[in-house]
């Protein structure tokens, strides 16, 4: 390979490398970096599978491709040859051994399949030549990076779907349940919460102190006290009267905790 053409390459990679990761939104992220592969390499298309184990086998789904209006199984049919839909957990590693590949799915159009390492496989398909060996061996070594994006964006999705329903339960506590920011802003408040001291869901968007519902002379001790949660320094229930938003009083016991 000569000094241009590999500087081609490595500028090529360096602005696929730029689009990887840049949301933690799983469609959005592939949205931007799968565009940014096919402009940079010229495909005509591409597609990322993820891998996922189910009743002792491995399943292999098409979670994103592009263009929008192609079906990837319609259009290019010989790709489940290549990237089979369904495999044995032995039938995986034997597949995983062998790639990357590149074969040609039709007349003048190559499939490149490789590997994303923890997640599934990215389909890059090309007209008229295939990929030299030193761009595939360049892209192998830049879909590490696309893989562990992939699966950032799948934990950050589990993490959502777990706070939703913590946040689901703790709706029905007949307790006051906050959380808050490090500055001790109120960024969520359950229903019992919003009902006993008077606040809506508008007001937690717009953002207000939780040492509003404490009186003046108790705010130092709370403010102590969760300096001592953060640390993990035990912290004993404690009773405050609660200030609620239109200035009424209720006693109430308050806990902090990490």
């Amino acid at each position: 390979m000569s000094i241009k053409r590999s500087q081609e390459l490595t500028e090529t990679c360096y602005r696929i490398a730029l689009s990887i990761g840049n949301s933690l939104e799983l469609i959005s992220m592939l949205k931007t970096s799968l565009l940014t592969y096919m402009q940079q390499l010229k495909c005509t298309a591409a597609a990322v599978y993820r891998s996922e184990h189910k009743d002792g086998e491995i399943y292999i789904t098409n979670v994103f491709s592009l263009p929008y209006t192609l079906n990837i199984k319609e259009e290019y049919a010989e790709i489940i040859k290549i990237i089979p839909e369904k495999l044995s957990y032995t039938d995986m590693e034997e597949f995983i051994f062998k790639l990357p590949v590149k074969e040609e799915i039709k007349k003048d159009c190559f499939l490149h399949a490789f590997h994303l390492p923890g997640f599934g496989i990215l389909a890059l398909i090309h007209e008229d030549s295939k990929f030299s060996d030193e761009v595939m061996f360049a892209l192998s070594e830049l879909n590490s990076k696309l893989a562990r994006a992939c699966i950032a964006c799948v934990k950050n999705e589990i993490l959502e779907e777990s706070e939703i329903r913590f946040r689901n339960l703790n709706d029905l506590l007949p307790e006051l349940v906050c959380e808050l920011d490090l500055n001790g802003i109120v960024t969520y408040a359950n229903n019992y919460s919003l009902t006993k001291l008077g606040y809506t869901a508008q007001d937690i968007k717009k953002g207000f102190s939780i040492f509003n519902i404490f009186l003046p002379e108790d705010r130092a001790l709370a403010a102590e006290n969760f300096k001592k949660a953060l640390t993990n320094d035990e912290v004993k229930p404690r009773e405050y009267t609660i200030v609620k938003k239109n200035g009424d009083h209720f006693r109430e016991s308050y806990t902090p905790c990490v």
